[in-house]
């Protein structure tokens, strides 16, 4: 499968570094050895070959120790970070977590004014049935005490003119029974009188009758009259008595209808005020859910505002991200496959290890000048395009760049 895009080659001709250096520099000392060691002989040689061996082991030792502390100091700075990592994610978990925690609170507590909303409306519900039926209820006793008092004072009125006819009746028969007994007082006054004046003559005896009936005659209409005014003043008073009591009935209806009246036209304004405290409550709960949506719509945009700057942070981070792989990539790119361990660290220690080699070349005038660039840029051996210095075989890139390459990086 051929690649989207071209990927450059690592450069053909490798780039002379230290260690080709150290080679040539080591056939030139062993020809000159050589030479010396035909001229001369062995001894010497051998014993300048036992100090160098002398001096490379206690270098190595040497070596050996700082690779260790080295090693020691990597180890502690990589700790370190992962323990600040650790600490970084804890930290971020911990923020979650708040954050989780601040919303299920803030959830619970819409949910509890929302629950006591609605218990304090089903409450408010719940009083005003009771007020109603309280009301009705003392309305209808009310009415029914109201209707007590008529009927016990209809039947105390009825009482009353039924005692004042009877007594009337009683006066009348009394005034009768005196009648009579009158009468018959005058009857025995009359036959005593016969009886004692039966032996007188019998023109006083008429006389006496004439003058008796005189007087029977005139004491019967004076009693006549008189029960004629009695009952004449008996219907009078009872014409009165139901007059009044006509009268205290209609002004006592008019009086029940007039209070019947108040009572609904109150009724009525007390219904007309709850509705108005009605809907000036459902004003005021419409005002407050408004206000609660804008605060929710506030913290809804917080919330999006933080996540977009979150995934701008990623994406940002991404981004850097690529660019350091990027150029990584493009010093990779350039080095050749026998350097691709060397790196400007490895590079800068092995040159200090071999330091007096070098040194040694430069005293004894052994290839100066690439000594001297070497020692001074020893951290440093690729172009920052990914061309080496010495050998630049890659050339730029002319060609066509794959819109790969062109797009933003998801982050």
């Amino acid at each position: 499968m051929q690649p989207k895009y071209p990927v450059p080659k690592p450069p053909l001709l490798k780039p002379l570094d230290h260690w080709d250096l150290m080679v040539a520099f080591d056939s030139a000392k062993y020809r000159a050895e050589e030479k010396d060691l035909v001229v001369r002989g062995h001894y010497e040689a051998q014993r300048k070959f036992k100090a160098v061996l002398d001096g490379q082991m206690e270098e190595i030792a040497e070596n050996e120790e700082n690779e260790k502390r080295g090693k020691a100091e990597e180890r502690e700075l990589m700790l370190a970070q992962v323990e600040e990592n650790n600490k970084y994610k804890q930290e971020e978990l911990d923020t979650i977590h708040r954050k989780r925690d601040e919303q299920g609170k803030i959830n619970t507590m819409m949910l509890d004014n929302i629950n006591k909303y609605k218990q304090r409306l089903r409450d408010r519900k719940k009083r005003e049935e009771d007020e109603m039926t309280q009301w009705l209820a003392s309305e209808k006793q009310r009415m029914d005490d109201e209707k007590r008092e008529e009927t016990y004072a209809f039947e105390k009125k009825r009482a009353q003119v039924k005692a004042d006819l009877e007594e009337g009746h009683r006066l009348k028969e009394e005034r009768h029974r005196q009648d009579q007994e009158n009468e018959k007082r005058l009857m025995k006054l009359r036959d005593q009188i016969a009886d004692e004046q039966e032996s007188k003559k019998q023109k006083a005896l008429q006389d006496r009758k004439d003058h008796i009936d005189r007087v029977s005659k005139t004491v019967g209409a004076a009693i006549a009259e008189k029960d004629a005014q009695d009952a004449a003043d008996l219907d009078a008073k009872i014409k009165k008595i139901q007059e009044d009591a006509a009268r205290a009935s209609a002004e006592d209806a008019k009086r029940r209808q007039d209070s019947h009246n108040a009572k609904v036209k109150d009724m009525l304004d007390t219904r007309q005020r709850q509705i108005a405290e009605q809907k000036k409550s459902e004003e005021w709960r419409k005002e407050e859910d408004l206000r609660q949506l804008g605060i929710f719509k506030q913290q809804v945009e917080d919330m999006r505002r933080e996540d977009a700057a979150k995934e701008e942070k990623r994406r940002k981070a991404r981004e850097d991200l690529d660019k350091s792989h990027i150029a990584m990539m493009r010093v990779n790119a350039g080095v050749h496959p026998h350097h691709v361990m060397m790196t400007p660290r490895n590079k800068k220690t092995e040159l200090g290890y071999n330091l007096a080699i070098f040194e040694q070349m430069q005293s004894e005038g052994f290839m100066v000048d690439a000594v001297n660039t070497m020692l001074s840029n020893p951290g440093k051996d690729h172009h920052p395009e990914g061309k080496l210095l010495d050998f630049p075989t890659i050339p730029r890139y002319q060609g066509e760049i794959h819109p790969i390459e062109l797009e933003q990086p998801d982050v």
